[in-house]
């Protein structure tokens, strides 16, 4: 079960116990994660009350926690009408809140000059041997950071814990369905979902999809291939507002309309 306290100006929080390696009972370790909870705008017994929506903000590596402490509002006026929604994140495992987390310096003041460091080098661009530099110090801070939590910070544990936490919620519910809010990396963890979990799927929002073959290649081969067309198109649009609402706002305004058939 789930022990919801009081937090940050109207949120709920709750720690929720997890198996380090759910697969592996052996492994006689556990996370901690942190979650929040920020409430619908109606109460649970309001016909109105359309139950709860797990948001992942991306990353890899965003804070749930943090995203709903500051921007709650902003996400629940996209949601709201007819029905109204808890919104449920946290943050995964190894990151914010969440215990353990990974321990890739022995101290705080090893950590603050390796990142005093990278400010004084500067960016791949910055010399000639920038990017060599780059490389080794990035195989060398992932050799540093060793913790065991890093082996169970994975994608499909990420969908594992959300649906232990939904069963948490709903107890007496043998395989609740879930609706499900992913944005960027999180639309990543929402396909994941599907293919592996397409049954414990409610209603689903991908935001901002990541490109997933290119996400799981060595490097990011093609997300910046069309960076200087986007810019370009961006300026344009800003030079020509006009058009460009005559253009798309009908679209933007059928797609509102649409909106509130998901939720």
């Amino acid at each position: 079960t789930l022990q919801w306290v009081p937090c940050y100006e109207g949120k709920e929080c709750a720690r929720f116990s997890r198996p380090m390696d759910p697969a592996d009972p052996i492994i006689n370790e556990t996370v901690a994660l942190a979650i929040i909870r920020s409430p619908a705008q109606v109460p649970r017994s309001d016909s109105r009350y359309g139950g709860s929506i797990f948001m992942n903000p991306g990353g890899p590596g965003s804070s749930g926690v943090g995203i709903l402490r500051w921007a709650a509002y902003e996400f629940q006026s996209k949601i709201g009408g007819p029905k109204y929604f808890d919104l449920i994140s946290g943050d995964p495992r190894g990151i914010g809140s969440s215990m353990p987390l990974p321990v890739c310096f022995p101290n705080n003041l090893q950590r603050q000059q390796y990142w005093l460091k990278q400010e004084v080098i500067g960016g791949i661009n910055s010399s000639p041997y920038a990017l060599q530099y780059g490389f080794a110090v990035a195989e060398a801070f992932g050799q540093a950071c060793n913790s065991t939590i890093m082996r169970y910070m994975t994608t499909l544990l990420t969908v594992q814990d959300v649906i232990a936490i939904a069963h948490a919620l709903e107890p007496n519910v043998i395989e609740p369905l879930i609706n499900y809010w992913g944005i960027s990396y999180g639309t990543f963890v929402g396909n994941t979902f599907a293919s592996v979990y397409p049954h414990r799927l409610g209603r689903t929002v991908l935001d901002g999809v990541l490109g997933t073959d290119d996400y799981l290649s060595p490097a990011w081969h093609t997300g910046l291939v069309n960076t200087s067309a986007i810019y370009s198109h961006s300026r344009s649009c800003a030079a020509t507002l006009d058009r460009v609402n005559a253009r798309y706002g009908p679209t933007i305004r059928v797609l509102s309309v649409a909106r509130s058939t998901i939720c």
